[in-house]
């Protein structure tokens, strides 16, 4: 096929780019065709930039591989909190639904929270909006020390590069930067979906709640479960 062929003539580095472009025009086409989102040449750009740093990321981290079983959820260090978060994005009504999970360093859950956002453009907004009230409930309840973790790739890995972007999110992302002044330790980083176990299920119990609902060491009975497992399952590879 000629694109076996054009790869053979071109660089792994220009493939890999190639291959990023043609995801993100695919991407913006369905969004315009579905969702009516514009974006401009600049936002595509930037995203291209985005994804490529990310991946070449990962593809530098060394995988440990765990000898007996799989953890699904990593705890913070001692003294940081893990603040853990999904959100869900309709995009008919144009919302989103919003949950989030506070443990401590033994998997405690010290904090829950559920909430519903309007006037939701993309899932890449509902994204960076997850992100930011992750952050502003940590500010609140006066963690200093946390890490932010979901699997909003594209908020997260533009939160942690800071470039300059100029798309939908601008904003959000603008005032996520303000708001990490106000830790002492801070991090956002990326984690699958398959490890999100407990902020997943919070998604799902969270349509329920039409207005944001906080929970003080609790949390629905489905999301406490899984929640213990996965402690349990860290005393067990002690």
């Amino acid at each position: 096929m000629w694109l076996d062929h054009l790869f053979d003539l071109l660089s792994k580095d220009i493939c890999e780019y190639f291959i990023i472009l043609a995801w993100s025009l695919w991407s913006y086409r369905n969004s315009k065709v579905h969702d009516n989102a514009f974006r401009t040449v600049k936002d595509i750009a930037c995203d291209i930039s985005a994804y490529a740093a990310m991946l070449h990321n990962l593809w530098s981290t060394p995988i440990t591989l765990l000898p007996s079983q799989t953890v699904s959820w990593i705890p913070p260090p001692e003294n940081v909190v893990k603040v853990n978060f999904d959100a869900s994005f309709n995009s008919i009504m144009k919302t989103s639904v919003l949950e989030i999970i506070i443990r401590d360093a033994d998997g405690f859950i010290l904090a829950t929270s559920s909430n519903q956002n309007v006037f939701i453009a993309n899932p890449e907004m509902a994204e960076a909006r997850a992100c930011e009230q992750a952050l502003i409930l940590a500010k609140d309840l006066r963690f200093r020390s946390v890490i932010v973790e979901g699997d909003a790739l594209t908020a997260i890995t533009k939160i942690n590069r800071s470039f300059e972007d100029m798309s939908e999110i601008w904003a959000i992302l603008q005032n996520i930067q303000a708001l990490k002044r106000d830790f002492m330790y801070l991090s956002f980083e990326f984690i699958r979906s398959s490890n999100n176990r407990a902020a997943h299920l919070m998604t799902m119990e969270g349509r329920a709640f039409s207005e944001q609902t906080v929970w003080i060491e609790e949390a629905p009975s489905s999301v406490l479960e899984v929640a213990m497992s996965e402690r349990l399952g860290l005393e067990l590879l002690d």
